[in-house]
Parts: structure tokens; sequence; C-alpha cells
């Protein structure tokens, strides 16, 4: 499997990280871990996962969404999974956490949209 890349977008209040390959390894969980604390520590709450280039997940990877979400979560902000894959929403499925994360498909335009009419900060 491809290897983990991460690519930082900022528009405006919200923070966009592009994960494209495998989330398997603790590097790449740290280094998630750390862009998410840089993007906090600018003041930054929106922040949307795309994960739709993301090709594969295991426990360490879902353990390094849980600590961001729970990072994100405690500086007052939202993250919102956009476009996971069909492993990603089992995972969260199995571990009964699918009404703890923010889950959106459709376009990045639309979860945009629908992060700013859901997040007021």
């Amino acid at each position: 499997m491809a290897p983990c890349q991460l690519e930082i977008i900022h528009e405006s209040d919200i923070t966009i990280i592009k994960l494209s390959g495998a989330l398997l390894f603790h590097d790449d969980g740290a280094e998630l871990c750390e862009r998410v604390d840089e993007i906090l520590g600018q003041g930054i709450r929106k922040i949307i996962l795309d994960m739709s280039g993301n090709i594969g997940i295991n426990s360490n990877g879902f353990g390094s969404l849980i600590s961001i979400l729970v990072k994100i979560t405690k500086a007052g902000g939202q993250l919102i999974l956009f476009n996971p894959k069909d492993k990603v929403l089992n995972l969260i499925t199995i571990v009964k956490l699918t009404k703890t994360f923010v889950i959106f498909h459709g376009t990045l335009d639309e979860a945009k949209r629908h992060f700013r009419t859901v997040v007021k900060k």
C-alpha cells in the first residue's frame, strides 16, 4: 500500500487535511496529530479530514482518528470526516462511534457549506 501523505489546505476559517495512501503506522498517525496541533495552534477550529484518497486503515490509524477528534473537541472545534471509504465506516460502526464522528458524503464544497452552517465558531 502507498504510504500516508497529508496535504494541508487553508480556506478562510476551515482547514482541509487531504489524506492519501494508507494510515497504518504509528509515524503516520503521529504526523497527523502534529499537523492537527499546528492547525489548532493557529486558532482554526473547523477541520475537514478528506479521506477520499485513503486506501487503508488499521487499529493504529483508527486510534489516530480518535486522538485528533479528542484534540479538536477539547479545543472547541469540530472534525468532519469527508468521504471515508467503507473500511473506515465499518470500523466506526463496529466500535459504536457513529454518533461521535461527523461523517459527510458529497462534494467538498457541500461539506464546507455544511460545516459553516453547523459550526458557528
